[in-house]
């Protein structure tokens, strides 16, 4: 079963799949049924309260189920060193509202009344440099291949990974 906000990309999801998918939100199931894993893919940087999505999924967890999110992390060293450049940023092309690092996971992991326990960055990828230019984009392009490794074992790389239970 599926949940997509976008009555388009549901019935997308629904046509390739042939699963059930649903337009809405977690909030918006009918009935109270329960799921052994609710996958927020891509997800938290698009709603205003990334707690309150946490708050809803774990309502809908099995005892023992779990949450797997990815989302792009605040503390991606793409985003040090880019700055306002950094593609992730909120801007009107991405719908991102929020962004969130492995500190902001945690917190809204206890608040909400979950564990994390795994956690993990993975990326410093030349999309992050957005609409620069194709020489900016390509020597980047180099830059990365040295630089993931690093910017993994330091939980910066650009897409923030967790499981939740």
């Amino acid at each position: 079963m599926g949940v997509d906000a976008a009555p388009d990309r549901a019935a997308e999801a629904r046509a390739r799949s042939g699963a059930v998918v649903h337009a809405g939100t977690l909030d918006d199931l009918p009935g109270d049924e329960r799921f052994d894993v609710v996958r927020l893919n891509q997800l938290l940087e698009h709603v205003p309260s990334p707690r309150a999505l946490l708050a809803a999924a774990r309502a809908r967890l099995t005892p023992g189920g779990a949450v797997h999110l990815a989302t792009p992390n605040l503390d991606a060293l793409a985003h040090r060193v880019l700055g306002a450049r950094w593609r992730q940023l909120g801007r009107e092309d991405n719908g991102h509202l929020v962004l969130v690092g492995p500190a902001h996971v945690r917190r809204y992991a206890d608040e909400v009344g979950l564990r994390v326990v795994r956690l993990r960055t993975r990326g410093a990828r030349a999309w992050s440099l957005g609409a620069g230019s194709r020489a900016a984009r390509r020597a980047w392009r180099l830059i990365e291949q040295g630089l993931e490794p690093w910017a993994r074992l330091a939980r910066r790389g650009g897409v923030l990974e967790a499981v939740l239970v």
